[in-house]
């Protein structure tokens, strides 16, 4: 699924509206969308049906995966990631075990649909702590969304998104386990600094642990 959201990704260009134009236009690289493998899954897509047939998948796979869906009718499937641009999260070995999709303006999703979405029905991950360099000694921030995370490790920090993900148990302590100061920085809304709060119990660092207030006028963005 990672393969072929990115194939599609790149075959569709930098046309003014389309993803890959969206993602340069927030400052991300050629390099960081290959390396990454962003991806972009289409409106009424059925291309992981037509990639599966080609070789030899079966669909039982992909609806155990969750890239693929029932229908509420009960006739046919749905791909999980329509209208959105995906991003992997990898294990140690590197290798594709999650993916998030990020809601893409360009597209028709219903207002109230959420931002980001993981696969239904499996734990969600810390994205992007297995990445993290082994022997790192700086500090590893803690922000919410997969794309700011992106962001920031393209400026050269260490960073791990939470991803709609609660911040307890092997979470928690997979970030203490670190021995490395952790700064958390949360979205600039209410939302985003109540679950900030909660992360910080959950993490209990001591003076390794900082939060990082944004400025009121980014709108939650990063700030390099």
């Amino acid at each position: 699924a990672a393969r072929v959201y990115h194939e599609r990704l790149i075959t569709l260009g930098d046309g003014p509206e389309s993803p890959l134009r969206y993602l340069y236009d927030r400052g991300f690289t050629w390099k960081t969308i290959r390396d990454g493998q962003f991806g972009y899954c289409p409106s009424h897509s059925d291309l992981l049906q037509v990639a599966a047939e080609l070789m030899s998948v079966p669909r039982e796979a992909l609806l155990d995966a969750g890239v693929l869906r029932p229908k509420r009718s009960g006739h046919g499937e749905y791909e999980t990631f329509y209208c959105r641009i995906t991003l992997t999260d990898r294990d140690f070995s590197f290798r594709v075990v999650h993916l998030i999709g990020r809601k893409f303006p360009g597209d028709n999703l219903p207002e109230e649909a959420p931002k980001y979405l993981s696969l239904p029905d499996w734990p969600k991950p810390l994205y992007g702590f297995a990445s993290l360099p082994y022997k790192g000694r700086g500090p590893v921030m803690i922000v919410e969304a997969p794309l700011d995370m992106l962001t920031l490790r393209q400026w050269g920090y260490d960073a791990v998104a939470v991803a709609g993900a609660e911040m307890k148990g092997q979470h928690a302590q997979r970030l203490r386990d670190l021995e490395r100061p952790l700064v958390i920085i949360p979205n600039n809304d209410r939302a985003g600094l109540e679950g900030a709060e909660r992360w910080r119990e959950a993490i209990m660092a001591g003076q390794r642990l900082l939060l990082l207030r944004l400025p009121e006028d980014v709108g939650g963005q990063p700030v390099k």
